[in-house]
């Protein structure tokens, strides 16, 4: 009672210091990001050698595609002392960011290391969608971002190569262009159908020598040329872009060839192998340092190869993907000198690095290093029996890297490539994987008390910080489950001033089922499970995300907003179950949300709800106004009877909660030049007339919070009004991209938007009191990062729940303030410790 006697003289003391005191930018008490870990649910990606680099550091960039959703990447980076770290927070076009790098739909990640950090280009393999350029920092932070031009049928087409430069800048390689890009992601030159002369098609390899000439391979001559579409192409570019040389490839017989690999010799000469149209020969070329074709060799029919390189003895050695063959090919004549069955080579010193997956897709993936005689120098098999065949193998400085599913999913760590490390005789010396990868999460709602602090609901896991940030537990409804799917959700909580909590979780069985479980957990301060209810089900169409969950010492109550009406379940304190109904509400097929709630010493609830979508749209024809919103004020019995309702029969805002169980409820304008009207609800459900409220025929109301101190404050398009219970109109405030009144307790009125920091409106006059800077001034919104759910206390303590943005990491956040002046600044004063 002291403290109570104590806080009501503070209040006081404060709403009169509050009418002279200029507005203040209040600081963060405390903030707190909430890292999302799910077990990984990866693979290699197919194009491995595109998606695999080695940073200037020593540290190697590894590119994931899920398991689970077919363009979802990852992209990590693993030091030389096997830590791993996500890389990169951005996705093309500039859309939603991710910690792990979410790559969207990009069904292609190509990698290339620079001196500072790492060139990321990302394409869809589709016709019609561009390609994106980025540039990371060796941090993994973003420098720039650059969109290609679309993919349209005259276009430049998906993105197959990447290059990075000596000059710090890279060449992109396009199915139709190519183009090269300076450091600060200025276009430098391009090369592509544009150009009158030249036709180029199906582009598929890129390489650079060391003179600095770029050769690329693929198909197309030139455009007079006789049968200019069928011809494999070689082309060489200076460092300013100028073509220095077009060497084309076309057997007799065949419809069209395509290069499809390219390896520069230490010589300066470049091996470059293809294929033709279906049952036709492939061929193996050899072109001179500046251009000049000196051998052309055509396989079989239906023959041909996808991948060439060259070890630094000038042997050459190929790869058909077909057949799973590797050739050693005398660069002399053409001849074959050996064979050896692989799915991937990686050139050694002199010689040949040959990985074979296995093929029935479980297994061992087989690693062998061949002599330039075919001798075998090492054998290693890798571990990958998780069904994948993806895996690949590089030799670099002497250590070979293997890349494959090394492990079984366990209960801590899921499915994931692992880079594994072998010596120079191939015996392996570290495996490095990812378990768990961070996911983007939403803030679902908070629930908070002076005393206790804030629990926050993420879609599985609920979590609960004190008063000073600290956290106190984390609840994970489901914390095995891999990557973004589970089969246990959270709803609503409680926070009670001991610190215990009441929360509901909902269950399905099965991946698209309805929920077949729901069920109320009540947690010790300490986060344990004190006991569970099974509650029964809601009807179709429940908002679990909008679960009010209502206590006090004797009893809780769950309210689920379903279509059609509102699901209500009574528990005793100690979760027994007293009673269970749902409440219909007029138009079975309306979607039902709850506005605002309030439970009473005697089991009874005071209910504020609001329809809409389909309400009077069944009725044959359906009238004007069928998609209109309606509201009912109901006060619910103990046992969950109807004690009385209110049907109103207007867009009625918001209806607050009196101490004596009486209703104020404010209407929006029907139309532009109409007045804002304002009704009241006794306790026993008698519905006053409207009346209109003075100098509001500025059209459509928004939010509407109240009462404090007998006061309301609603927004309407170009402002505030603060209003009392007897139509006097108290104060007006013009719009300063304040947005919609979000929270309000003693200390005043919460205003925000979701891009602009939040102010607390004094409830006398509308005189702006405080700011709640979260980031320093706030000159301009941040449109990435927005704040969702506000809780104010009369204590003055303040509660926010911040959504994931480049201002928090791409983290949820939470965050705790206090009013200037109030309790909750005084740490001593609210006796916390």
């Amino acid at each position: 009672m002291y403290r109570s006697a104590l806080l009501l003289a503070a209040v006081i003391a404060l709403a009169g210091l509050f009418a002279v005191m200029p507005a203040a930018a209040v600081s963060p008490q405390w903030m707190v990001n909430v890292e999302n870990l799910v077990r990984t649910q990866e693979q290699p990606l197919a194009d491995l050698g595109a998606s695999w680099t080695l940073l200037a550091d020593g540290s190697q960039l590894l590119a994931a595609q899920s398991r689970t959703a077919e363009h979802h990447r990852t992209l990590r980076r693993i030091t030389p002392d096997g830590q791993i770290s996500d890389f990169g927070q951005f996705t093309p076009g500039g859309h939603g960011q991710l910690p792990e790098t979410h790559y969207g739909d990009a069904a292609r990640v190509l990698l290339a290391a620079a001196q500072t950090g790492a060139w990321v280009l990302t394409s869809s393999t589709g016709e019609t969608t561009g390609s994106q350029l980025q540039f990371l920092e060796a941090d993994g932070r973003l420098r720039w971002s650059l969109p290609l031009p679309s993919n349209a049928a005259d276009g430049d087409g998906p993105a197959v190569a990447l290059s990075a430069q000596a000059d710090g800048s890279a060449l992109v390689l396009r199915k139709r262009s190519v183009l090269k890009v300076d450091a600060s992601g200025q276009i430098k030159w391009h090369f592509g159908n544009g150009n009158a002369d030249h036709v180029m098609l199906d582009q598929a390899v890129l390489a650079v020598d060391s003179l600095g000439v770029s050769w690329v391979g693929g198909g197309g001559g030139l455009r007079l040329g006789a049968d200019h579409l069928k011809f494999a192409a070689v082309r060489r570019f200076d460092s300013q872009g100028a073509l220095l040389s077009l060497g084309l490839l076309l057997c007799d017989s065949c419809t069209h060839s395509r290069v499809l690999g390219l390896a520069l010799l230490p010589n300066g000469e470049a091996a470059v192998v293809g294929r033709s149209g279906a049952g036709e020969p492939g061929f193996f070329a050899m072109f001179g340092q500046y251009g000049a074709q000196r051998l052309r060799v055509f396989t079989a029919p239906g023959g041909g190869y996808d991948h060439v390189v060259a070890d630094a003895a000038n042997n050459v050695y190929a790869l058909a993907r077909d057949t799973g063959t590797v050739s050693a090919i005398d660069p002399a004549n053409g001849s074959v000198r050996w064979q050896k069955s692989g799915s991937d080579i990686s050139a050694l010193p002199e010689g040949v690095l040959i990985a074979q997956a296995p093929t029935s897709g479980t297994g061992a993936l087989t690693i062998s290093a061949f002599g330039a005689d075919g001798t075998t120098q090492w054998t290693r098999q890798i571990e990958a029996s998780d069904g994948t065949a993806l895996g690949g193998a590089r030799y670099e400085d002497g250590v070979t890297r293997v890349v494959a599913m090394v492990e079984r999913e366990s209960a801590d760590c899921g499915f994931s490539p692992g880079l594994v490390t072998l010596d120079a005789a191939g015996v392996p010396q570290s495996t490095v994987r990812a378990c768990t990868v961070p996911v983007r999460r939403y803030w679902r709602g908070i629930s908070s008390d002076p005393s206790a602090g804030i629990v926050g609901h993420l879609d599985r896991r609920m979590l609960r910080f004190d008063a000073y940030g600290k956290k106190r537990w984390d609840y994970d409804t489901c914390p095995f489950c891999p990557g973004y799917a589970s089969s246990t959700y959270t709803g609503g909580s409680r926070l009670m001033p001991d610190g215990t909590a009441w929360i509901t979780t909902r269950y399905y069985g099965t991946a698209g089922s309805l929920p077949s479980e729901h069920k109320l957990l009540r947690l010790a301060a300490g986060g344990s499970v004190l006991g569970e209810t099974p509650l029964p089900l809601p009807g179709e169409g429940a908002l679990w995300d909008r679960t009010q969950v209502l206590a006090d010492a004797d009893q809780v109550v769950v309210l689920v907003p379903q279509r059609g009406g509102v699901s209500w379940s009574r528990a005793s304190s100690s979760g027994s179950p007293l009673a269970a109904t749902t409440l219909p509400l007029p138009g079975d097929h309306d979607q039902v949300e709850l506005l605002n709630s309030r439970l009473w010493p005697d089991g009874s609830v005071s209910l504020v709800t609001q329809r809409y979508y389909l309400y009077g749209c069944e009725a044959d024809p359906p009238p004007e106004y069928c998609y209109d919103w309606r509201n009912t004020v109901l006060r619910i019995n103990a046992d969950g009877s109807e004690r009385w309702r209110a049907d109103l029969d207007r867009k009625w805002l918001n209806a607050s909660i009196e101490d004596d169980g009486s209703h104020v409820v404010l209407v929006s304008a029907m139309e532009f030049g109409e007045s804002v009207l304002l009704r009241q609800i006794d306790a026993k459900g008698n519905v006053s007339a409207a009346v209109p409220i003075p100098d509001s025929t500025d059209g459509s109301v928004g939010h509407v919070i109240g009462p404090v101190r007998g006061r309301y404050l609603f927004s309407t398009h170009d402002g505030f009004r603060l209003v009392d219970r007897n139509d006097n109109l108290v104060a007006t405030r013009a719009s300063q991209d304040f947005g919609n009144a979000v929270a309000y307790a003693e200390p005043g009125f919460i205003v925000s938007s979701s891009f602009y920091t939040g102010r607390l409106l004094s409830a006398d006059d509308l005189t702006e009191l405080a700011r709640f800077d979260t980031d320093g001034p706030d000159l301009y919104p941040h449109y990435d990062t927005y704040w969702e759910h506000w809780s104010l206390s009369d204590d003055g303590s303040v509660y926010l729940s911040e959504q994931p943005g480049s201002r928090n990491g791409y983290r949820p956040r939470l965050i705790c303030f206090a009013v200037p002046g109030s309790p909750a600044d005084d740490v001593i004063f609210i006796d916390r410790f």
